[in-house]
């Protein structure tokens, strides 16, 4: 009855601008967002920053189409605008010249703003014993190979010498556990380390927050700052030789004991106001087909937080790599060799905070959607909803009543099928390094960009 009521109401609304985007996105949203940056219209422009916003964000969403039909595609959805005359669609160099006017601070302004919307109205789906679950970890994403984002991200290095053919930027996501909603993001060039970022990140994120981390993130340093906050987390224990000292307490069950993290003696002298120990709880994880992991979390309390069930919740942490995937492979279309098309470090910056924001209008409607027939948004096809909402965007303009309502419905039957218990993959790879030499960009004389071959 509730899906019926849903379609009726649907039928019964109105039309709405650029698909159902705008319900999430609304102008006040967006005018706060640019207000904030003090980025204002000085006279009027055929590409005003709002338009502009709406085009970046659509690119994001479009990322097949070249940027003029993207504007082309999302101009008649926009109340105020019309659609450019043939001989009236601005060139690309006043697109770009427009997108840099913006800026890219507009941007990650926008998307702090919209998570703000966005994690109070899905704060039950989030919730495991009356904590918000957000898993923490890295992502890197490469760029058009120009001198430009070279010196600005770098790239990495390569097993045969030398470096890798594109920049590469590298982020820190705080992700929702069983939303995919993106709450926190911090960005910086590839040389930088994943904690040296989430150090950037750390003041933004609520003490309130339980945090599922990987191994790379258990470093005494890093847990110190956590802890000194009284910071929620789990974390997955390393064990080779270079793992922390360990000094073993009581048992509190099979598997499950207090223990107490013991400083390096190297960081011990050199950063004296660290604490001499750390108090945690070692819980033993262990899964049929998988290798035993020792789990350490501030969680002490075991009948408030059974250690099975602290088991159970650090399996989600790997819905972070799920959405990293969605981002990169689905969303920014794995047919592209670069997530990005910008030439220019700010205009990548732009285009990596509009492809939050889209990410997390794509998550929100999906939640939205998932409520409706009362299943997690996790069991939902995002690749499917992907291409409804891309769908629906072609739809702006021809007057689509009750596209919001609609749209929500359809997105609420792309249901996936149940996951199979006990499915692994190792990290392995099947192709090959290339026998065909690598080329590698160099400047002519008259600034022309010549290429030459290198061996591998």
């Amino acid at each position: 009855m509730r899906l019926e009521r849903r379609i009726e109401r649907a039928i019964a609304g109105d039309s709405v601008s650029l698909g159902a985007l705008g319900r999430l996105i609304t102008p006040e949203l967006l005018d706060g967002a640019l207000r904030s940056e003090g980025v204002f219209a000085k006279r009027r422009r055929k590409l005003p920053p709002e338009l502009v916003t709406w085009l970046v964000v659509a690119m994001a969403l479009l990322r097949s189409l070249s940027i003029g039909n993207v504007l082309r595609r999302i101009v008649d959805g926009l109340e105020g605008f019309h659609r450019f005359g043939f001989a009236e669609l601005p060139c690309a160099t006043s697109i770009a010249h427009a997108r840099d006017r913006l800026g890219w601070r507009p941007l990650r302004a926008l998307f702090e703003s919209l998570v703000s919307t966005l994690i109070p109205a899905h704060v039950d789906a989030l919730l495991w014993h009356g904590l918000r679950v957000f898993t923490l970890d890295g992502m890197c994403c490469r760029m058009p190979d120009t001198e430009a984002n070279e010196a600005h991200f770098g790239k990495p290095g390569t097993t045969r010498g030398g470096k890798a053919g594109f920049p590469q930027l590298r982020s820190v996501l705080l992700v929702s556990a069983w939303t995919h909603v993106i709450a926190r993001a911090v960005v910086g060039p590839f040389s930088s380390g994943e904690l040296t970022l989430a150090e950037k990140l750390l003041p933004a994120i609520d003490e309130s927050w339980l945090l599922l981390m990987d191994r790379g993130f258990y470093t005494y340093a890093w847990l110190a700052s956590l802890m000194s906050r009284r910071q929620p987390l789990v974390v997955r224990v390393t064990t080779d030789r270079f793992a922390l000292r360990l000094r073993h307490g009581k048992a509190l069950g099979r598997g499950d004991r207090l223990a107490s993290i013991l400083i390096p003696h190297a960081l011990g002298r050199q950063r004296r106001e660290l604490p001499r120990e750390l108090e945690v709880r070692l819980v033993t994880a262990t899964r049929r087909g998988f290798r035993k992991r020792v789990l350490a979390t501030t969680l002490l309390d075991s009948r408030v937080f059974p250690a099975h069930e602290i088991a159970a919740l650090y399996c989600d942490r790997w819905e972070a790599e799920l959405a990293y995937r969605e981002i990169k492979i689905h969303q920014a279309d794995k047919r592209v060799n670069v997530t990005f098309r910008s030439h220019t470090p700010t205009r990548v910056l732009q285009e990596f905070y509009a492809l939050l924001v889209a990410y997390n209008c794509i998550r929100a409607l999906m939640a939205d959607a998932s409520a409706i027939v009362g299943v997690k948004p996790t069991q939902l096809s995002f690749t499917d909803c992907l291409e409804r909402i891309r769908a629906a965007l072609a739809l702006n303009g021809h007057a689509a009543v009750g596209l919001d309502e609609l749209l929500l419905v359809d997105l609420s039957l792309c249901r996936l099928q149940a996951r199979r218990p006990g499915r692994r993959y190792e990290r392995a790879v099947k192709i090959k390094m290339s026998n065909y030499p690598r080329t590698k960009r160099r400047r002519g004389k008259h600034g022309t960009c010549v290429w030459r071959q290198v061996p591998c």
